[in-house]
């Protein structure tokens, strides 16, 4: 699959290539010859962008471009280096720079350098040197095309050497091997200088404050994009259409994104960007611009705070719920009717919009009870001018996982079908509807359902979950549902569907809801909607965040718990299966004005943690899942929520300094001390953990010693700690810093086999190769964001 056929002319020049995959999707051979090619002169760099732009989405094959001499003779293969992009990028910006610090200034002790080996980065940085006034010296295939090198005293031991293929695995038979490397290490040099600079502030993460770039951009000519589709992408068209901003295009290299319209604006793909190249490219999802983000958009010729932009390093762009996008637009509604139903209530009151219909493209089996607000229509009947919102709640279930993302991808093809290609799934997002409740239920309206403190359980897997939970289920201060189930899992969507119904028509709708949607029953409905129509009565309609509270104690009623009085009392909620950020998203939701809320994150050492994965995948699955997932570490730049305080939790200290923890906790959440705490309980029972070779009970210290050793070698660990080191610094476990190597060492010592990848299973040789790959280039980014972090540190930036 890997290999080329190579056609050659009978005068012995280049023809073309044959590889796997253009021959299968060929009709005969000669169909499949790839004509595409470079010429080895001054315009190789620029001819061979356009090349790999035009594969950058290329998934079967690695890409490989034939290099001519100017006779038309095959002379060699070039392939992509991503990463060495970065290194060009700082290259020419501390060329432009005249006040900035140079090798010389950095590097005194040589008077000179020497390049062994040609590529695009080598010549990048001769040309540098050369400029710089410091001798070069080269040698190798291809440089005499180029560059002619200085003569130099080669026995003059004050020079800088520098291998530019590698000293490790270059020219391997298998060329595919040498996309597990990367040549960026060895011009380390180059980092060195840079960052040198940023320390003494001469190179920054922008051209000025965010007015500086408000200016820029309404002077400019330019088409402004903005780079991606998701929430966080419309927030910030939002932001610029309030400061008289007006984007011209959105930009995504998703395939399923061609031909899309979002707010009216076309979807463009990368390589159409570049096309266009009068462009200024904002990206809202990244910040510190001179480390990273803008490296492979410097490459195509986007240069950094002058083409493209990172928004977050001029301000955190604010949640806004779309009110002047949507501000008299035609609005069509599908998905969830009561969901749709909240946000239309939402949009009625605070956005001036047009006209809003609703049209059921599913035929749901939870039968609506008319509210008025939006009028139906059948969705053959929508005219090319309205916006499609996309509302759904994002119900998980054990056996299929989220339910949202398979029902997004079905209404996205039938609106693709009616010729609709106008859309947003802005509003099936967490954080927005909880900006939305948050206008909609300004208070609690009751105060016998405010409880004293809500406490959100964030906690990563393996980190002590069931063990938190079962420490506070007796407490008799505590509520909480000490489950994982469904119903705990997907609460905050039954809430907000329900929100503001009348009172009589909760519960029917509820039943309803719950039995089309779910894979488990509640124990005893008897006894809940006992429970439940009770404080139903007491009012004629109810916020979300009072549903939640009737939910719950409905719910703990049928384990026997009761709880008359709550404003003495703390909800402790960990909804299980919803991803962390979501579930921190919760805590802008439960808030009130005058209550309080917390976050409570258990942490634990990443060796640890990431050996109780290992061992769960490998009992559960019969292997290991794959490799990138335990190298990666939970977010360490956690989201500040108003008013809401962040306990942070060892799982170690938990474990062995079990009394002195919950005191400090029961202290903070101004709750009294209970023995309760001492045992592991769930609705008062007795309760263990199976950890995948014993039942763990109580506070046994098995899982905090335990190495895990036939996963992890000792090397193996060392490494975790290295590569994870801002996560192991910032919760204070033992941790290496990765100044003390060189990023050759580093890239060395990460090519070698962790012990559990014995336990892969992979789809043949060329599946095998295509994850080290994968791995590798991840390994690479983390590095350099390791690097990065630990750099922002040194100067108080984090």
């Amino acid at each position: 699959m890997d290999e080329i056929v190579c056609v050659i002319n009978s005068d012995g020049t280049y023809k073309g290539r044959i590889t796997y995959y253009s021959l299968i999707n060929s009709k005969n051979p000669a169909e499949a010859v790839l004509e595409d090619y470079v010429i080895l002169d001054v315009d190789i760099w620029e001819n061979a962008k356009r090349f790999f732009a035009y594969y950058e989405n290329s998934v079967h094959e690695h890409v490989l471009l034939p290099v001519l001499n100017p006779a038309g003779h095959l002379i060699s293969f070039a392939f992509e280096d991503g990463e060495a992009n970065r290194e060009i990028r700082m290259l020419k910006e501390l060329e432009e720079q005249p006040q900035a610090l140079q090798f010389r200034d950095i590097y005194p002790q040589y008077n000179f350098v020497k390049i062994h080996g040609f590529h695009e980065l080598a010549y990048f940085f001769a040309e540098y040197l050369r400029k710089q006034n410091i001798g070069v010296l080269t040698e190798g295939e291809f440089w005499k095309e180029f560059f002619a090198g200085d003569e130099e005293e080669e026995l003059d031991y004050r020079s800088l050497t520098i291998y530019a293929e590698g000293v490790c695995g270059s020219m391997k038979e298998n060329w595919v091997e040498n996309l597990l490397r990367s040549v960026s290490p060895e011009f380390e040099c180059i980092d060195c200088i840079y960052e040198a600079n940023i320390k003494e502030g001469i190179i920054k993460n922008t051209m000025g404050d965010i007015s500086a770039l408000e200016e820029y951009l309404h002077g400019t000519e330019k088409e402004i994009v903005i780079w991606g589709t998701d929430v966080t992408a419309q927030n910030a068209y939002e932001y610029l259409l309030n400061r008289g901003i007006e984007a011209a295009y959105f930009s995504s290299n998703d395939y399923e994104e061609r031909n899309r319209l979002l707010f009216g604006k076309k979807v463009i793909s990368l390589l159409e960007m570049r096309r266009k190249r009068e462009v200024v490219i904002l990206s809202p999802h990244t910040k510190n611009s001179v480390f990273m983000g803008t490296d492979y958009y410097d490459y195509l010729g986007f240069r950094r705070n002058k083409d493209i932009f990172l928004l977050r390093d001029y301000m955190e762009i604010p949640h806004n719920n779309l009110n002047k996008a949507l501000a008299n637009k035609k609005i069509l509604f599908v998905g969830d009717i009561y969901l749709c139903e909240r946000v239309a209530g939402y949009l009625t009151e605070y956005t001036n919009v047009m006209e809003m219909i609703y049209a059921d493209v599913f035929n749901q089996k939870v039968k609506y009870r008319e509210t008025g607000i939006l009028r139906k229509s059948d969705i053959t009947n929508v005219e090319k001018d309205f916006i499609c919102l996309i509302v759904m709640p994002q119900i998980f279930l054990y056996k299929e996982g989220n339910t949202y993302t398979k029902k997004r991808k079905e209404i996205i093809g039938l609106l693709k079908e009616k010729g609709i290609m106008n859309y947003t799934d802005y509003f099936s997002n967490t954080s927005s509807l909880v900006a939305i409740e948050k206008q909609l239920d300004k208070k609690y309206r009751r105060q016998q359902l405010k409880p004293k403190r809500f406490i959100l359980g964030s906690i990563e897997e393996r980190c002590g979950n069931s063990f938190i939970k079962g420490l506070l289920d007796n407490h008799p201060s505590i509520l909480m549902m000490s489950d994982f189930s469904y119903f705990n899992n997907n609460l905050f969507w039954y809430c907000l569907r329900l929100a503001n119904l009348p009172s009589e028509k909760v519960l029917p709708v509820f039943r309803e809801m719950y039995r089309c949607e779910s894979d488990t029953d509640l124990k005893d409905w008897s006894i809940f909607e006992k429970r439940l129509e009770e404080l139903l009565e007491e009012k004629e309609r109810h916020t979300s965040k009072e549903l939640f509270i009737m939910f719950l104690l409905s719910y703990i009623r049928m384990y026997g718990r009761t709880s008359e009085d709550i404003s003495n009392m703390v909800v402790y909620w960990e909804p299980h299966s919803v991803k962390r950020a979501e579930v921190e998203e919760y805590a802008g939701w439960l808030k009130d004005e005058d209550g309080s809320c917390g976050i409570l994150n258990l942490v634990r050492n990443i060796c640890a943690m990431n050996g109780s994965l290992l061992k769960y995948e490998n009992n559960c699955y019969g292997k290991v899942l794959s490799v990138v997932n335990h190298l990666s570490y939970p977010n360490i730049r956690k989201k500040d929520y108003k008013g809401c305080e962040r306990y942070i939790v060892q799982f170690e200290n938990l474990k062995l300094h079990p009394q002195e923890t919950l005191s400090a906790l029961c202290q903070k959440w101004e709750i009294p001390w209970s023995e309760t705490l001492m045992e592991t309980t769930a609705y008062g029972e007795r309760m263990s953990f199976d950890n995948g070779e014993s039942q763990i009970q109580d506070f046994d210290p098995a899982p905090v010693f335990n190495n895990y050793e036939n996963y992890l070698s000792e090397f193996d660990r060392f490494r975790l700690t290295l590569i994870c080191a801002p996560y192991q610094k910032k919760y204070g476990y033992p941790y290496v810093r990765l100044s003390f190597f060189t990023r050759r060492e580093l890239q060395e010592m990460f090519i070698k086999e962790f012990r559990f990848e014995s336990k892969l299973s992979y789809n043949g040789e060329k599946a095998k190769l295509d994850a080290k790959i994968r791995t590798q280039e991840k390994i690479r980014l983390m590095l350099w964001e390791a690097r990065m972090i630990e750099a922002l540190d040194a100067q108080g930036k984090t």
